[in-house]
């Protein structure tokens, strides 16, 4: 039997206080990891889920065709009502196949790729340049952060979304094979074009399915903060059982075992994001409070047309959307870590 779908979260969501990233519109973040089995679609259900539960407008967009990001909120293949696959080939507009999840302040957009020939579908469509950052924007106004969900590897998907996203996590399992593709992987997205022209994105790497009672885990461990120093979150992620119990429950362990030791070590390791972000240099007050402006729609950023000119009709807030983009690149300075992990 199909599990009953969540309720849509409440129309009381759109109103929420100033952006906690400073952003005009959402921050988009993507989990990436060259291996798989590493907990990045646990780690992206639970820190979206404590994201949400600190008040940010969250959505959650699982990229995998495998889609373990559904699983985890409660909902199956025929609960589903549509996701990206349908926006791609059926024209649906991206809103309508968000769904509801148990949070009021969490959404959920899904591949709903059900069949091999759907995957195909899918896989094509999205990995066309810039056709994810366009969805993206259709929506973008309505949240706060964007968690990027990506399949092992460098597919489509992932392209897709190293090109849009605005930074991006590496979940590290701590053990010596999965610690072996970090520079790999890194030279990789460094080397990307996208990447490449946006300057460094690496919102950080942490450390998954540690066990401080293993030789092996205090070792990768060790080594991780040694090659890549303060790129390293200092919060691990445990091995622990209500984690891996997740997606049979339908709802985020932050949730469902809100003490346990997984549960607090999302907690903590959402504390250090938002301290690390709180901490980075920021763009002159002015181009913020003028780049505020001109992101808005219905605003125009050409010289001479005055603070609140209006934009000529669209039809698709175009402009609007490249004027967030370019504010999101100007705010990305000085805003990554170093691939190095800051050796000078």
């Amino acid at each position: 039997m199909p599990r009953s779908a969540p309720a849509k979260p409440s129309p009381a969501k759109k109103t929420s206080p100033q952006n906690p990233w400073g952003f005009p519109a959402a921050r988009v973040i993507a989990f990436v990891s060259h291996k798989g089995g590493v907990g990045k679609t646990t780690s992206a259900v639970n820190l979206g889920a404590t994201f949400a539960l600190s008040g940010h407008r969250t959505l959650l967009v699982g990229l995998d065709p495998q889609c373990g990001v559904s699983l985890s909120l409660g909902y199956d293949a025929e609960s589903l009502r549509g996701g990206l696959k349908d926006v791609l080939t059926a024209g649906l507009p991206l809103a309508g196949v968000i769904h509801g999840t148990p949070l009021t302040n969490l959404g959920l957009l899904s591949p709903n790729a059900r069949s091999m020939a759907q995957e195909e579908q899918y896989k094509s469509g999205i990995g066309r340049y810039g056709v994810l950052e366009s969805l993206l924007d259709q929506v973008r106004d309505d949240y706060d952060t964007i968690l990027l969900d990506c399949p092992p590897g460098f597919g489509p998907e992932t392209r897709a979304a190293l090109t849009v996203a605005d930074s991006y996590f590496i979940p590290v399992q701590a053990e010596d094979l999965c610690r072996n593709t970090v520079r790999r992987m890194l030279d990789f997205i460094r080397e990307f074009g996208p990447v490449a022209r946006k300057g460094q994105l690496l919102e950080g790497l942490f450390l998954t399915m540690t066990d401080a009672r293993l030789r092996m885990s205090r070792q990768v461990s060790e080594q991780l903060r040694k090659e890549f120093r303060t790129a390293v979150f200092k919060t691990p992620i445990p091995r622990a059982v209500r984690l891996a119990e997740m997606s049979a429950q339908g709802k985020p362990a932050v949730i469902h075992d809100r003490r346990g030791r997984g549960s607090r070590a999302y907690f903590k390791l959402m504390d250090e994001i938002m301290t690390r972000h709180a901490k980075r240099p920021r763009p002159a007050p002015g181009l913020r409070d003028r780049m505020r402006v001109f992101a808005r729609p219905g605003t125009s950023a050409r010289p001479g047309a005055g603070r609140h000119a209006p934009m000529a009709a669209s039809g698709n807030g175009a402009r609007a959307g490249a004027m967030s983009r370019l504010w999101r690149h100007l705010m990305r300075r000085g805003d990554g870590e170093s691939l190095t992990g800051g050796a000078k």
